[in-house]
């Protein structure tokens, strides 16, 4: 986790200029640049646990592993290798690994700030969780990595992407041919960025698009209860479902949006259920911010590809002392 967080400090669209510059000229840049062994150490970091990730993979292809079968990486390397390039491989594991080590974290980091400000979202995810595993908590925590059961928890998760963004501007792609948007000609090779956070935080799309509302990505004829809209000031809905066709750009979109989206949804989902199940968060210190979370205000390395939240000291109580307890036993 260290080495992926470090290297978003270090790979900026706007404090990386030798990304855009011709490579004689890169040369003579990283020469001056300040800090070309710190980088070449995450490099070199960050290639070795690829690699290992790679072989393993390799050398538990005939495992008779149903995971391993069930695997993006097998599919790679069995029905897919005369198409698929080593190096389209290694993005792959890249995807996987640099999302669900440095991001997701992130993102759960600051679901947890809003979440000790939201007591009402709190309480309702509980009784959400519960309701649907039989009000048996034990279940539900030995059974919420099964399936995305939690229509609400899914919600928050949603909402927590959308607002937090963490990474504001997605990574840059390159046209394969020549575009025509609005009357613009956008010529082939051409490098562009999508602005998540734009889109993320749009008024025309996402109503109080600053506050942390995880209905707004629900069916409020079927999954909602509207007296839980009464705890979000101002919040204008029109009696039935929202737009569905509206969603949040944290993972970018279309084709080329981030192979592991699923993979981090999941993951995220999975620690919200049980961080819920098992905690009651009460209070959050945010020293010098006065209780804000706004992301851009927040944001420890504002010259960071992605945004991290500044420290803060969360105060938490275990909900279940006897769930607490079967797990230690364990």
């Amino acid at each position: 986790m260290y080495v992926e967080n470090q290297i978003t400090m270090v790979r900026s669209h706007v404090q990386n200029v030798q990304d855009y510059l011709p490579g004689f000229i890169r040369f003579f840049v990283n020469l001056w640049y300040q800090n070309p062994k710190v980088s070449k150490d995450l490099y070199r970091r960050r290639n070795e646990y690829l690699t290992r990730y790679a072989d393993y993979t390799l050398a538990n292809l005939n495992s008779g592993n149903p995971n391993m079968k069930n695997s993006l990486m097998y599919y790679y390397y069995t029905e897919a290798k005369d198409t698929v390039t080593p190096s389209q491989v290694g993005s792959v594991c890249l995807t996987m690994v640099s999302a669900g080590l440095d991001n997701a974290p992130l993102n759960f980091q600051y679901m947890v700030m809003q979440l000790t400000q939201s007591p009402h979202i709190v309480t309702k995810a509980y009784h959400e969780i519960l309701k649907c595993y039989n009000h048996d908590v034990t279940k539900a925590w030995n059974e919420c990595h099964l399936e995305l059961k939690c229509a609400y928890i899914s919600a928050i998760v949603k909402e927590t992407l959308r607002l937090f963004t963490v990474l504001p501007m997605a990574l840059p792609r390159q046209t394969t041919k020549e575009i025509v948007y609005q009357n613009a000609v956008i010529p082939k090779e051409t490098t562009i960025f999508l602005n998540c956070w734009a889109g993320n935080h749009d008024e025309k799309k996402f109503i109080k698009p600053m506050e942390f509302i995880p209905e707004r990505f629900m069916d409020l004829n079927h999954e909602c209860d509207f007296d839980d809209l009464n705890h979000h000031e101002n919040f204008e809905y029109d009696g039935g479902k929202l737009d569905q066709s509206v969603k949040h750009l944290a993972f970018g979109i279309g084709s080329r949006m981030c192979l592991g989206n699923t993979l981090a949804f999941k993951e995220l989902y999975v620690l919200t259920c049980k961080f819920l199940l098992m905690f009651e968060p009460l209070d959050i210190e945010t020293p010098g911010l006065d209780g804000q979370l706004n992301p851009l205000k927040l944001n420890k390395f504002p010259e960071s590809i992605a945004i991290e939240p500044k420290e803060a000291v969360i105060k938490l109580k275990v909900k279940n002392l006897q769930l607490l307890a079967a797990l230690d036993g364990a």
